[in-house]
């Protein structure tokens, strides 16, 4: 039987009172959506409240996953535009992003953290487009959100097992991170997985909530933003990041090397008084990655690739390995020993 798509009036209650915690949380770091913040106009409507609509989505699976809730950049224009441009979409010309009941009733601090996720959508859409006028990336822009969803997870009372915390992401990641790069998106849940772990990484190696607040204060965007980000937070680009980002697939867990890059690290960063954490994880305690055989395979731009042997398993004393470097230059090839 159908659960109800209703929800109760104590849990509309309880998504404003978290939604009162995130906001200001959130917006420390992203800044604000249009018309919002200190001075604000109050948007299109003049409402300086962001509305949350939360309603049975009809379109309620997309894929392979329920759709928890989303923000539409149509509720910024007028109808008039929308119907000039041969749009069939309707506006409501207002600061507002839409919930899914469901999710609200299968995973209620899960739906919180939903809000800080579209929260993310809403205020990156008047930074980069309204203010700057630049297309965002759906990877680029997931990622920010999935980098929100893990440093505001605390303020929420969201722990890393609760059903709806973004880390149970990863296990999806780890089995199947080879089938595409971390710069494509193909609107299912393993690029969100993908997406998101590559965000991880980034906040547990590279600087925290901190360098999400340098990527929405970048005035660039996708590539450019994280490079203008790891730039300066630890004086690196983006390109060094995704060549690091092997390590954190191996190394894991105890004994972890010193200087290595891995998902095993707490990441704490205090901006104005509001402190953020984006909390270690064991990958290996969650299956591990997939690791394939010594066979030629085909790599995607941005992705990473984990090969081994059973003959280098469980050896004691000298081994000696010869690696053949690949032909094309945009690989590189590294050897890890776990």
């Amino acid at each position: 039987m159908r659960r109800s798509s209703k929800i109760t009036a104590a849990q509309a209650q309880e998504l404003s009172r978290q939604f009162d915690i995130i906001y200001p949380a959130a917006t420390n770091i992203l800044g604000f959506e249009y018309g919002g913040g200190p001075g604000g106009h109050g948007g299109r409507d003049g409402d300086p409240k962001v509305q949350i609509l939360v309603y049975d989505i009809v379109r309620a699976y997309e894929g392979d996953g329920i759709i928890a809730g989303f923000f539409s950049s149509r509720d910024w224009y007028t109808q008039a535009q929308l119907d000039a441009a041969g749009l069939n979409l309707k506006t409501n010309m207002a600061k507002i992003f839409y919930i899914n009941s469901r999710w609200v009733h299968m995973a209620p601090v899960g739906a919180a953290r939903t809000l800080a996720h579209e929260l993310q959508h809403m205020i990156n859409w008047n930074v980069n487009f309204v203010q700057n006028g630049q297309n965002v990336a759906t990877w680029y822009n997931e990622m920010l959100s999935m980098m929100i969803d893990d440093v505001i997870a605390d303020f929420i009372g969201l722990s890393t097992t609760d059903v709806g915390h973004v880390i149970l992401r990863i296990p999806t990641f780890l089995e199947r991170y080879h089938e595409a790069g971390f710069t494509e998106w193909h609107q299912d849940l393993l690029s969100y997985a993908r997406i998101y772990a590559f965000g991880a990484f980034l906040l547990r190696n590279f600087g925290g909530a901190e360098l999400v607040r340098r990527m929405m204060t970048s005035n660039a965007v996708n590539v450019a933003s994280i490079t203008a980000a790891l730039q300066a937070t630890a004086d690196v680009d983006f390109e060094y990041a995704l060549r690091r980002f092997g390590e954190a697939m191996v190394f894991s867990g105890s004994p972890i090397p010193e200087g290595v890059f891995t998902f095993d690290r707490s990441y704490t960063t205090t901006i104005n008084g509001f402190t953020y954490i984006s909390h270690a994880f064991d990958i290996w305690d969650m299956g591990g990655p997939h690791v394939f055989g010594l066979v030629p395979m085909t790599m995607r731009p941005h992705s990473v690739l984990l090969q081994s042997s059973d003959d280098w398993a469980n050896i004691s004393g000298d081994i000696s390995i010869t690696l053949q470097r690949p032909s094309d230059p945009s690989i590189a090839l590294y050897l890890l020993v776990r």
